[in-house]
């Protein structure tokens, strides 16, 4: 058992113990209450837990146990003496106080905590996975310098009339928050400014990706502003400089060039601290053997030396810890959680080439640390959090801990040694037993709980094991009191506190509204013109309403009155108002009159019943939500004096009698296509007879157009429909009232009629009786059918039942687009939801055999724009593709050595639902039509072969087709994410090809395969900071033949210009490198250098590839085969 006595020393004021209870602790004969604890062994489980987690020691404030001396050693022994009385009958009586906390006040150890009040800073809401966000966020607000940055950018859009800038204005107002606001800060608006949805705030992605693009988002509208010297203060803040060398050891020779960077990323794995990691940043490596340079000028390869010094470090200097790597023998990225130092202060100075440098001599690169940045997890996922010294000079041990809306003091053992890390290579011994200890120490609640006593799955062991420090930000020494002066509040824009304080108002003001809402009511009006326009079931539509809001003490007088003058009636004095209620059915009909019809009642008063003496009993409906229908009285729907005579009341002040109702009239019509309408209204009385019903709709309708059988129905609702089928019954007796709908229509004709067949023939659905017609409406979903060709055009909607079968869907849909089409040469792929493109496999077997309702069921994993399926065409009737195995192939004549976007496919979606129209063609082939996109250079291929094919079959299908000679040579290789990853043999078994994960099966001409050369895989790749690593692969991948000694640079330059068709000019300017997983290694700038490509492993297996850096110009949106859960992380405001 445990003691779970507890006092954190991290927070400083605040302990869940009292005095009194540590005295009565220490003191345990002093307690007045024992508990006896049965302990005794049963079972090995229950042996086993108790040998992990049953111990006792005593508590000593002065002196924590933290090692068993002699002493606690003896006393520990008396727990064995059952003379001394603590063993009995096999149990073990001991005396504890026990303190219950829940799991939530472990982590957060004072529910009402005040971070403002306790730290004099506030934290920031966390969206879902936001905290890396919000862990930068705060380590950028608190440096004055930037924030002081910030807010000088200015507030509006100089492009727009007083819009501000989404993302600027967004960021100055969580900076103004986190200055000012007492309470959490919301960070909606400025993710909503990101251009980010609800699924962006759940997906975790890394800080420094985040830091990187953020910045490159500010820097490119600072630059559109200018800055102080003509350098924004991204620049001035972050830009460093290093310069990269090679420099012959015998011959005069030297060859450099200089990059700038805003963060470095420095190597955990294989370094002790953070001057290790700079010395393997800065090494120096030996070019000799068989890494030879060839110098310019010289025939011979020359001895040389490779390395970096840096030029100028930043005064704002933000390392980027390696804690993620690709693990090449398990073939996935882990994170490395080895122990690292780093330190309050580092002196870099030897690191600086003085020879170099940019900056004065005298400049002492001194860094103070600022900020450490947290990552708890793995690769999977975690959470960040901050360490930050607001105060560096005047509070050198001023650290606080921001942890999404929570903060807190801390200390340097919190902020720095515990973030170190766990183990790995570089500890030493006596240094990793004195971590331990310290841990130790750490884990011990009050000296109390020794390291064995702790529960086996400790949240403490597993902070230490996967809790480490992820970013640094150090300040330069001669630069911490400019940066991080406090800013005071004049520096805060005018402009932009008037712009909060507006919106604060306009806030302000919205909270009355909602404080004074009980006060109001909203009116949905409904009049005439909207009934008659009115197609739907149901009485009144339930969108589209003109809304009238008034208080709930109006009269009936003044809303007649706010009618007229809002030009919704033409006399207020010919107006009846009838209150619409919904009924449990759902619904809407009316009910009775408003106020009773009463002038200078409230209109929200229900008129109850009537006295006998002519009072009322009333009593007032509080609802904010009021459906009524204005009946203009001046209209007359029917052309009798019994019409008139019924239509208008006596006196427009008194109510309709008690035994009159008002009741609409709704005509359905199947032909040319269903319609359902309102034709009239008409008040009845309760005794009158359905055959007086008739004699009104005959005259609503007049004689011409009454000259066939009629049926009449009652719409209870849309699933309720009663045959009216007796004429001489009454109203009373089909138990009609107010507000109800009579329905009628023409006898249905017989499917055989000429009218019918020709609806049936055109694709429409023939709906007989208005009983049909509900049911067509309930079931009804629109779809949209566009051709797979051209996914982005719209294309023919078609409505379907959500029971219809998957042939009921093709044969209506051939009937609509044409009726020369076999429904047997047709098939159809849905939606991918994640992708908002045609999925890349059409409906499966099991999925046709499912009705309209399971695929909404299946496919409805993220709810698209609209119902949207693709048709393709076929060359083969549609139950051969579930005979055999179908393989989408692309034929590529140029064999992908194509720098010209319009003509190049990357992708089997890319190249099968393409909207470039000038390489889109149908092509008669068979019984059918053969779906593809054919281009002087590419084809598109659907090839249908037995089960088991080899890849030789394969490219012999595809020559019959194409009408290739049987001289040339064809290969078929795999590319997936814009690389090749292998070329197939010809006697091997067709590669299983899984729809969906991207993988795209390409036939191309082989040429000849020269004497002692390789095949290289080459790719195409651009600087891209918001990818991980630094850069994005597109285009079209190829092989290229190289000698198997290598080539220069100058040679492999050249020998691209000629693959690719492009002048050697062009080719000079693109940098090489060297790709191998997500690792990218650039090669030399020097054409001397000579290249040693590697051998494909296995023999056609392609780990490593040529990349050349080169601009995308390309404007088609390529689609990504990563999973949703993946999507990059991007700033598109």
């Amino acid at each position: 058992m445990q003691n779970q006595h507890r006092k954190d020393s991290n927070h400083s004021g605040f302990s869940t113990d009292t005095e009194e209870d540590k005295n009565s602790f220490e003191n345990p004969q002093e307690i007045g209450a024992y508990r006896e604890v049965d302990l005794s062994v049963d079972d090995k489980s229950s042996q086993q837990e108790m040998e992990e987690t049953n111990s006792f020691v005593l508590e000593n404030e002065e002196e924590p146990v933290n090692s068993t001396t002699s002493e606690e050693e003896e006393q520990l022994d008396l727990i064995n003496r059952p003379e001394e009385g603590f063993l009995v009958a096999g149990s073990l009586l001991f005396t504890a106080q026990v303190t219950l906390v829940s799991e939530w006040e472990l982590d957060n150890p004072v529910v009402d905590y005040n971070s403002r009040k306790a730290t004099g800073y506030v934290g920031l809401k966390n969206q879902g996975a936001t905290c890396y966000m919000n862990s930068l966020l705060q380590t950028l607000f608190h440096l004055g310098e930037f924030r002081r940055a910030v807010y000088r950018m200015p507030v509006l859009n100089s492009s727009s009339d007083n819009s501000p800038d989404l993302l600027t204005y967004a960021l100055q107002r969580v900076f103004y928050d986190l200055q000012y606001c007492p309470t959490v800060v919301k960070t909606k608006r400025l993710t909503d400014s990101f251009g980010w949805d609800n699924a962006d705030a759940f997906t975790q992605h890394d800080v420094q990706e985040l830091n990187r693009i953020l910045c490159d988002a500010l820097e490119e509208k600072m630059k559109r502003e200018g800055g102080e010297d003509g350098v924004n203060i991204i620049q001035r803040l972050f830009e460093g400089k290093i310069l990269n060398y090679i420099k012959c050891i015998y011959v005069p020779y030297e060859s450099s060039h200089v990059e700038t960077f805003y963060d470095l990323s420095l190597n955990v794995r294989g370094c002790a601290d953070i001057y290790e990691s700079f010395e393997k940043y800065t090494e120096v490596e030996i070019m000799d053997g068989d890494n030879k340079y060839r110098a310019e000028g010289y025939q011979e390869l020359q001895a040389a030396k490779k390395g970096a010094v840096f030029i100028t470090l930043p005064p704002v200097l933000q390392l980027h810890l390696k804690r993620f790597e690709y693990d090449f023998a398990h073939d996935m990225m882990v994170k490395i959680n080895d122990h690292y130092k780093f330190y309050e202060t580092i002196n870099l100075n030897s690191f600086v080439s003085r020879e170099e440098s940019m900056e004065p001599s005298n400049v002492d690169y001194t860094y103070d640390l600022h900020a450490v940045l947290v990552h708890m997890g793995d690769i999977y996922g975690g959470h960040y959090y901050a360490f930050i010294r607001p105060h560096l000079l005047q509070d050198p041990d001023g650290w606080y801990k921001f942890d999404d809306d929570l903060v807190l003091k801390s200390d340097r053992h919190q902020a720095i040694e515990e973030n170190f890390g766990v183990g790995g290579q570089k500890i030493a011994p006596e240094e990793e037993k004195e971590q331990e200890e310290r841990d130790r120490k750490s884990r011990t609640l009050n000296g109390l709980t020794p390291p064995e006593l702790q529960p086996p799955r400790s949240r403490q062991s597993m902070v230490r094991k996967f809790a480490n420090a992820y970013m640094l930000q150090y300040i330069r020494r001669d630069k911490i009191q400019d940066y991080l002066t406090p800013l005071k509040d004049a520096e805060v824009p005018h402009e932009l506190i008037e712009r909060l304080e507006k919106e604060k108002e306009e806030e302000a003001l919205r909270k009355k509204e909602r404080m004074e809402a009980h006060l109001y009511c909203t009116f949905m009006v409904v009049t005439d013109n909207d009934l008659f326009q009115y197609r739907g079931t149901d009485l009144l539509p339930r969108s589209g309403l003109y809304k009238l809001k008034m208080r709930k003490s109006t009269t009936l007088k003044e809303l007649k009155d706010s009618l007229f003058s809002r030009g919704l009636v033409k006399d207020p004095t010919m107006i009846r108002i009838w209150r619409c209620f919904q009924r449990d059915n759902d619904t809407i009909r009316t009910q009775f009159l408003l106020a009773g019809s009463r002038e200078n009642s409230s209109v929200l008063e229900d008129p109850g019943y009537q006295k006998p003496d002519g009072t009322w009993e009333a009593r007032v409906l509080d609802e904010s939500l009021v459906p009524i229908y204005v009946e203009d009285l001046s209209l007359n729907d029917g052309r009798s004096d019994r019409i008139r005579a019924l239509s208008l009341p006596k006196s427009l002040n008194v109510a309709v009698a008690a035994d009159e109702m008002l009741l609409f009239f709704k005509l359905y019509t199947p032909f040319p296509t269903a319609d359902y309408r309102i034709i009239g209204k008409q008040i009845m009385k309760q005794n009158d007879v359905i055959a007086d019903v008739l004699a009104v709709i005959k005259e609503l309708m007049g004689e011409s157009s009454f000259n066939q059988e009629m049926l009449l129905f009652e719409e209870i609702s849309p699933r309720n429909v009663q045959k009216l089928d007796d004429i001489s019954r009454t109203l009373k007796s089909y138990k009609i009232g107010c507000g109800d709908i009579i329905v009628i229509q023409p006898v249905p004709l017989p499917l055989e009629h000429e009218q019918v067949k020709q609806i049936i023939d055109s694709g429409a659905r023939y709906l007989p009786t208005v009983l049909d017609f509900f049911e067509y409406l309930m079931k009804r979903v629109d779809v949209e059918i566009r051709n797979i060709l051209e996914p982005h055009k719209p294309g023919i909607i078609l409505d379907m039942m959500v029971t219809d079968t998957y042939e009921q869907m093709r044969d209506r849909f051939c009937k609509l687009i044409r009726a020369s089409i076999d429904p047997e040469y047709i098939r159809f792929f849905p939606m991918d939801p994640y992708r908002m493109q045609p999925r890349s496999f059409p409906f499966t077997f099991s999925e046709r055999n499912e009705s309209f309702q399971d695929w909404i069921r299946s496919f409805a994993v993220r709810t698209p724009p609209g119902r949207v399926l693709y048709y393709q065409r076929l060359a083969y009737a549609a139950v051969q593709y579930d005979e055999k195995d179908e393989y989408t192939v692309i034929y590529r004549e140029d064999s992908g050595r194509c720098l010209k976007e319009d003509e190049s496919f990357t992708d089997i979606q890319e190249c099968l639902f393409s909207t470039t129209d000038q390489v889109l063609k149908e092509n008669n082939c068979g019984n059918g039509i053969e779906s593809g996109v054919k281009s002087h250079r590419t084809n598109i291929l659907s090839i249908l072969l037995p089960h088991h094919s080899k890849v030789l079959h394969l490219l012999q299908r595809i020559r019959e087709l194409l009408n290739l000679a049987m001289e040339i040579e064809l290969r078929l290789v795999l590319v997936q994410d814009h690389r090749i990853v292998r070329y197939c043999l010809p006697d091997e078994e067709i590669p299983e090809w899984r729809p969906g994960t991207g993988m795209m099966m390409r036939v191309e001409p082989c040429e000849r395969e020269l004497e002692d050369s390789i095949w290289v895989s080459v790719v195409h790749v651009t600087k891209d900071h918001k990818q991980l690593g630094g850069y994005d692969i597109f285009g079209v991948p190829f092989l290229l033949q190289v000698p198997q000694s290598g080539d220069t640079i100058e040679e492999l330059r050249r020998r691209l210009a000629r693959t690719l068709q492009v002048k050697e000019e062009e080719a000079e300017s693109w940098k090489l490198h060297e790709i191998q997983g997500d690792n990218l290694r650039s090669l030399p700038m020097d054409p001397e250098v000579v290249w040693i490509p590697h051998s494909p492993a296995q023999g056609n297996v392609f780990s490593y590839s040529l990349a050349i850096e080169r601009k995308n110009t390309s404007k088609r949106l390529h689609l990504s085969s990563k999973a949703f859960g993946d999507k990059p992380l991007k700033i598109r405001g």
